[in-house]
């Protein structure tokens, strides 16, 4: 995945279904593979669901991030 961001210069990247509780910025580091990023998370519940998105902080600012129950 690092190598197609790199390549393709994307400055947003949604992965869906990690099926992940907890996210730490060493793990999205990993995925951006680059400088400048941010990012946010919403869990799994169970073994169903999660969402990351991560950001090129150089052209997207978060303002207000909030989830609900269902993403």
């Amino acid at each position: 995945m690092k190598s197609f961001i790199k390549k393709w210069r994307i400055d947003i990247c949604c992965i869906q279904e990690t099926k992940t509780d907890k996210v730490e910025r060493r793990i999205c580091k990993t995925f951006w593979g680059r400088g400048d990023f941010d990012w946010a998370h919403k869990e799994a519940i169970g073994n169903s669901g999660g969402l990351i998105i991560i950001w090129n902080a150089e052209f997207f600012k978060r303002s207000v991030l909030g989830t609900t129950g269902k993403c």
